[in-house]
C-alpha cells in the first residue's frame, strides 16, 4: 500500500515532475484512459456546468495539498476499479476546467482587441507628446548657448523662448484638462458643487481651443455628460432640503444654479419638490398605521382617501400626531428656506456680487432676487393649502363617535394647534380643518350624551329614592344646577 501511495502521489504532482516515477502504475493509467477516455459534451453547457460543479472545494485552495487529500481518501476505501473511476473523473473535471476557461477568453476576445487598439492610440499620442517636449527642450537649450551675439540672435532666443513657453503652457492645460474629469468628481464628494460647476464651465470653455489634439477630442462630450450629472445631483440635494434643510449646503446649490443661468428654475423647481414631499410623507405616515389592516394583494398604490378610511380607530391619534408632525416639519424647512433668501438680501454688496455671480448686472440680479422673493411668497399659501387637503381627508375618514373622552380632546388640541402654526407661517387659517372638526365634534357629543343619558334612566329606575325634607317655599329653581330653567322661562315670556 505504501508503494501504490507513492506511485499515485508521484501521478499527481505533474506540476513540479517532467515524467511519472513508477513505469508500471503509468502504463495501467494511460491504458485505462485508452480504454474509456474522458470525454465532454461541447454542445450542452449544461453538462459542462454540472462536471465543475462536482469539483472539490479543495482543489480551489491554493494552501491545501490536494494529494495528501486523494491519499487520504485512497486509505478509506481502496480498489483498482475505484482508482481508475477518480482517475477519470478528475480527468473530465480538468477538461472541463479547461474548455470553460477556453470559452470565457474567447466570449472576451472582442474587448480584448479593442483595449489593444486604444493603447496603441494612447501610445501614438504620447509619442507625439515626447516629440512636442524634445523640440522645445532642444530650443531652449539652444536658446540659452545662444546662436549669435547680434541683435538677430537676441531676436532669435526670443522668438524661440516665447515659442517654448507656449508649448509648455499648452502642456499644462492639456494635462489640467484630462485631470478635470477626476478632480470634478471628488468636488461632488465633498459637496463642493458650486466649485464643480464653475470648473465644468470653464472647461467647457477651454475645450474648443485645443480641439486638434486626439487627447481632447473626446473630452467636450464627456464634460457635457458631466454637466448634466452635476445638474441631476443639484436636483436631488435640492430635494433633500424638503425634510432636512442645512444652510451651507443649500448655498452650494443656489449658487451652482446662479452660474448655470438657472436661478429662477430652481426656485420654481423647490416648490414642485415641497408639494410632492407633502404628498408623499402623508400618504408614508397613513400607510404605516393602515397596512395592518390591508390585504396582502393591495398595495401603496390605492387613493389616499381609501388608505385613510381603512387606518384602525384604535390607532388614530397616533396617525394623525405623526401626520401633522410631518406636515409642520416640511413647513419648518420651507420657511427656514425664506429666511435664508431674506437674510441673503441684508448682506453687504461685496458678499451679494460673489454670491450671485460676477458675470450678471445689476438689472439681472434685482429681476432673479425679485422673482424668487415673490415666488417663495406666494409659496407659503400653496403649502398651508396642500397640508390641509392631507389633514382634511384623514379627520373626515374615521367615526369618532365612540372615541373615549381623552382621546377626542387630544384630536382636538392636535388640530388646533396645527391651525395655529398655519397662522404663523403665512397669516391664514383653516375654514376647512374648524369645519370639519366641528362637525366631528358634534357627531362626538351628540353620542356622548345619548350614552350619559342611558347611563342616568339606568341609574334613575335601578336605585332606591326617598323624599327629601325641604321648605314649603321650595321650587326647582331653588337649585343652582337648574337655575338655567328660569332664565329660559324668562326669556320666552318676554
Amino acid at each position: 500500500m505504501a508503494a501504490l501511495r507513492s506511485r499515485f502521489k508521484n501521478l499527481l504532482r505533474i506540476s513540479d515532475q517532467k515524467g511519472i516515477a513508477d513505469e508500471g502504475l503509468e502504463s495501467d493509467i494511460t491504458e485505462t484512459l485508452q480504454v474509456h477516455p474522458p470525454t465532454i459534451k461541447k454542445e450542452n453547457p449544461a453538462d459542462l456546468a454540472e462536471i465543475i460543479s462536482q469539483i472539490d472545494e479543495i482543489y480551489y485552495d491554493n494552501d491545501k495539498d490536494c494529494c495528501q487529500y486523494e491519499l487520504t481518501e485512497l486509505d478509506k476505501e481502496y480498489s483498482k476499479s475505484l482508482l481508475e473511476d477518480r482517475i477519470m473523473k478528475l480527468k473530465s473535471q480538468e477538461l472541463a476546467a479547461r474548455k470553460k476557461v477556453s470559452d470565457l477568453v474567447l466570449a472576451n476576445y472582442i474587448d480584448y482587441v479593442q483595449e489593444l487598439q486604444q493603447v496603441a492610440e494612447l501610445q501614438l499620442s504620447l509619442q507625439n507628446t515626447v516629440s512636442v517636449c524634445v523640440n522645445g527642450r532642444r530650443s531652449l537649450t539652444m536658446a540659452k548657448q545662444g546662436v549669435s551675439h547680434g541683435g538677430l540672435g537676441v531676436l532669435a532666443r526670443h522668438r524661440k523662448r516665447q515659442r517654448l513657453n507656449s508649448v509648455l503652457s499648452t502642456l499644462r492645460t492639456l494635462k489640467t484638462l484630462q485631470m478635470t474629469d477626476v478632480r470634478l468628481q471628488e468636488m461632488l464628494k465633498e459637496g463642493n458643487y458650486a466649485g464643480a460647476t464653475q470648473l465644468c464651465l470653464e472647461c467647457l470653455t477651454a475645450v474648443p481651443m485645443y480641439k486638434q489634439y486626439t487627447c481632447i477630442s473626446d473630452l467636450g462630450s464627456k464634460l457635457k455628460d458631466t454637466q448634466n450629472a452635476i445638474e441631476a445631483q443639484l436636483e436631488e440635494v435640492l430635494s433633500s432640503m424638503c425634510t432636512a434643510f442645512e444652510p451651507r449646503q443649500y448655498q452650494q446649490v443656489q449658487v451652482a444654479y446662479r452660474l448655470l443661468g438657472k436661478s429662477q428654475n430652481a426656485i420654481d423647481q423647490l416648490l414642485m419638490h415641497f408639494t410632492s414631499t407633502i404628498h408623499s410623507n402623508a400618504f408614508s405616515v397613513v400607510f404605516e398605521y393602515a397596512k395592518s389592516s390591508l390585504a396582502e394583494t393591495e398595495d401603496q398604490k390605492m387613493p389616499y382617501r381609501d388608505l385613510c378610511k381603512a387606518v384602525p380607530s384604535k390607532s388614530f391619534t397616533a396617525c394623525l400626531k405623526s401626520l401633522c408632525k410631518a406636515m409642520w416639519k416640511i413647513m419648518k424647512n420651507y420657511y427656514q428656506i425664506k429666511l435664508w433668501h431674506e437674510n441673503v438680501e441684508k448682506k453687504d454688496k461685496k458678499e451679494e456680487s460673489v454670491l450671485s455671480g460676477d458675470e450678471m448686472d445689476g438689472d439681472e440680479i434685482l429681476f432673479n432676487k425679485t422673482y424668487v422673493k415673490q415666488k417663495l411668497e406666494l409659496g407659503l399659501s400653496r403649502i398651508w393649502q396642500d397640508v390641509q387637503q392631507k389633514v382634511k381627508p384623514f379627520l373626515v375618514a374615521t367615526d369618532m363617535a365612540h372615541f373615549a373622552y381623552d382621546n377626542m380632546i387630544h384630536v382636538l388640541d392636535t388640530v388646533n394647534r396645527l391651525i395655529s402654526l398655519g397662522i404663523e407661517f403665512c397669516g391664514k387659517g383653516s375654514d376647512s380643518l374648524q369645519e370639519s372638526i366641528r362637525l366631528q365634534s358634534l357627531k362626538y357629543f351628540k353620542t356622548y350624551h345619548r350614552n350619559l343619558l342611558d347611563d342616568l334612566r339606568a341609574f334613575l329606575e335601578n336605585e332606591a329614592w326617598e323624599i327629601c325634607p325641604v321648605c314649603s317655599s321650595f321650587t326647582i329653581h331653588s337649585l343652582r344646577e337648574f337655575y338655567f330653567i328660569k332664565k329660559l322661562a324668562c326669556y320666552s315670556s318676554c
